[in-house]
């Protein structure tokens, strides 16, 4: 993690929202990795809670639709949130005002051509550059 480590503190500097998304993004990943099903799970999770529209918006390559805080709670489960509370030292609050803006970020790197691939998150290049679009869209 040290090289991500490295990109978090670089990009987490300038602006207080990237500074605060740069906090959350370790415990992100860490949330998402640990998830049941991963990403995969995630999303499948995202569809059965009703937000099929919303998730497919995020895999396919147009503009991703908006997703409220308390369905993003609700859906990802207090367990799920209360972790990323816990790892990044945020506020609950914080974190979701910023983890609507980055988990349809994190699926796009997912989904370069509009289809989920999960080893596309493994690839250091790909996963540097989602980081750069990530706090771009801030």
């Amino acid at each position: 993690m040290g090289l991500l480590n490295s990109v978090v503190s670089a990009l987490s500097s300038a602006d207080p929202h990237s500074k605060v998304q740069g906090e959350l993004l370790p415990a992100l990943i860490q949330v998402v990795s640990t998830y049941p099903g991963g990403l995969a799970g995630l999303i499948e999770r995202f569809r059965e809670g009703g937000f099929a529209d919303v998730v497919s918006s995020w895999l396919s390559q147009g503009e991703n639709k908006a997703i409220g805080e308390q369905d993003l709670a609700s859906v990802m489960g207090a367990p799920a949130i209360e972790k990323l509370v816990s790892l990044s030292g945020l506020n609950q609050q914080t974190v979701l005002e910023n983890l609507k803006v980055m988990l349809p970020s994190l699926i796009d790197q997912a989904s370069p051509n509009g289809h989920f691939d999960p080893s596309h998150l493994t690839d250091v290049n790909s996963l540097l550059g989602g980081l750069t679009q990530l706090f771009r869209k801030s």
